[in-house]
């Protein structure tokens, strides 16, 4: 396993990292990390906040960033639908409605779903639909690309076709641009401390969660091929915490 002290040390002495990367992985390490934000905020005011704030110091020996993802779950609200067994949570549910990837995941739990439908707000129109395996919880959106910027619509189907909808957001270009930078120089530092494909992902996810990008971060956890048995129990965790 990977030394996680180690990386950091490394990760901050990389002479190309940005500022607002140092900001980042202090944020990632440091189990004192209090998502203060309760409401909606726009991505762009988050980062342009974040480059002002001062990087933190880490938490000397580093710390578990499996428990770290179930701590920050633990500051968000609970997403269940009243009256209705069922808890949904991605995309555009828990924390705020952007999302960076634009082949979301499409994460619930409960409600006996039987097909997921993509529109646009308040259409009639039908873009992708999917229909859902007996005992899953989850579809990852793999048609075309969904256009940067634009806002959607998706709606859960039971078997008696009562249905809930949320929206989401894929993110501007300019945002999503700032993001993959920081992305990119978080994998680059993981792979020269030959960390694995999971702790890469897990790393990621750290970096969506302390964005309030969970639709991302919970992305991550659930597409990791051959998951550890740590993160395993980390991803059933993490659910269990927002469907409370």
């Amino acid at each position: 396993m990977i030394n996680q002290k180690k990386l950091l040390i490394t990760l901050l002495s990389i002479g190309t990292l940005s500022a607002s990367l140092f900001t980042i992985i202090g944020q990632v390490y440091s189990a004192d990390y209090l998502l203060s934000e309760q409401g909606k905020k726009p991505l762009e005011n988050q980062l342009l906040a974040q480059r002002r704030r001062p990087p933190r110091p880490p938490i000397p020996g580093g710390s578990d960033l499996y428990q770290d993802l179930v701590n920050q779950a633990k500051k968000e609200g609970s997403p269940s639908t009243r009256g209705v067994r069922l808890c949904p949570l991605s995309p555009g549910v828990v924390g705020i409605n952007d999302t960076f990837s634009d082949r979301p995941l499409f994460l619930w739990q409960g409600g006996n779903i039987q097909r997921v439908e993509l529109r646009r707000p308040g259409g009639d129109q039908i873009l992708w639909e999917q229909k859902v395996p007996p005992e899953e919880s989850k579809i990852i959106y793999e048609a075309a690309p969904l256009e940067i910027g634009q806002t959607y619509q998706w709606s859960l189907y039971n078997a008696a076709n009562d249905y809930v909808t949320f929206i989401f957001r894929i993110m501007g270009e300019t945002q999503r641009q700032e993001i993959a930078t920081q992305l990119a120089e978080i994998e680059k530092a993981l792979k020269q401390q030959n960390a694995t494909p999971e702790q890469i992902a897990v790393a990621k996810a750290q970096y969506f969660a302390s964005q309030r990008l969970w639709s991302d971060a919970l992305r991550e956890i659930y597409l990791v091929e051959n998951p550890s048995p740590a993160l395993t129990k980390t991803a059933q965790e993490i659910t269990n915490q927002l469907c409370k």
